[in-house]
């Protein structure tokens, strides 16, 4: 008899956790794995999959690799979009630029540079009733009574 793979280990587990069938046990995970390939919550997850949450995290804690699978899926969509960014790059310049700015933003990010009259140092000089008033309204007292 073929050793059991890690998926089918996994499966008796959770199987002999629930007292359930292997095939409804199977059929279950196969819906948690297809909802976790959308990002959907483990709420989201276990609804789809027709499990309680708290069933969820029982399986988990009797075997971790689950938790780990349904994670790595659950990271699916941002590793395919970021492969749609690389792909699109050479299609224009615009596209380019936009992902060095964001992944290189002290190389490539456009910034902006104050400078007082013929290029010499910007001065600015607040007045004290202004200095005061600002400490007022930022101290950690009146931040509480400030409507959100």
């Amino acid at each position: 008899m073929a050793r059991p793979t890690k998926r089918e280990q996994t499966n008796k587990k959770i199987s002999e956790a629930m007292k359930i069938s292997e095939e409804e046990q199977e059929r279950i995970i196969e819906r948690m794995e297809e909802a976790a390939k959308w990002d959907w919550t483990l709420e989201e997850i276990c609804e789809y999959a027709g499990v309680s949450y708290s069933t969820y995290h029982i399986w988990t804690k009797k075997n971790p690799e689950l938790n780990k699978r349904i994670e790595m899926l659950r990271d699916d969509p941002v590793r395919k979009a970021k492969k749609t960014v690389a792909e699109k790059i050479p299609e224009s310049y615009q596209n380019a630029m936009d992902y060095l700015k964001r992944k290189r933003k002290t190389e490539f990010s456009e910034r902006q540079e104050l400078t007082g009259a013929d290029g010499k140092e910007l001065k600015i000089e607040i007045s004290q009733e202004i200095a005061n008033k600002n400490a007022l309204t930022s101290s950690p007292e009146n931040n509480s009574e400030r409507p959100s």
